[in-house]
């Protein structure tokens, strides 16, 4: 589940799962959020949940709602570089092995591009990844 903030929709979700659920078809569900209303009761749902982190969220309500699942955080990137708390949470999530964390360049822009790749690269760790929006690469908006 994707698009805007999925999670402002949970009754249809629920509703969907249940359906599933019904049909007897075996589902893995993944959501995509910002992470503002996850709870431990809307995780159990979601076999892998992947935030997008925002500065007010803090790193501890994160480690503790993801305890026990793994997660994929994504930090949008400008061409700035990292902001002071996206590099303070990175360097605290990546201790954890349940968590894998991506680096995207906003909005495809060549300056973001490179400074994402070399921290990729400069990390050298496995749970430092790169990703792109490839429709947006190749012009599909």
């Amino acid at each position: 589940f994707t698009g805007g903030e999925p999670l402002l929709q949970l009754d249809e979700i629920s509703d969907f799962i249940d359906w599933t659920d019904q049909q007897a078809r075996v589902c893995k569900y993944q959501l995509e959020t910002n992470g503002s209303l996850l709870s431990e009761d809307v995780i159990a749902f979601f076999n892998l949940i992947s935030v997008s982190p925002k500065k007010q969220m803090g790193t501890h309500r994160l480690m503790k709602l993801f305890s026990d699942i793994k997660a994929e955080f994504k930090f949008v990137i400008g061409p700035d570089g990292l902001e002071d708390w996206q590099t303070n949470m990175i360097n605290q999530l990546i201790l954890s092995d349940n968590f894998t964390i991506f680096l995207q360049p906003r909005s495809c822009d060549q300056g973001a591009t490179e400074k994402c790749i070399a921290m990729v690269l400069d990390r050298g760790s496995e749970k430092l990844r790169l990703s792109l929006q490839q429709h947006k690469i190749v012009g599909v908006h």
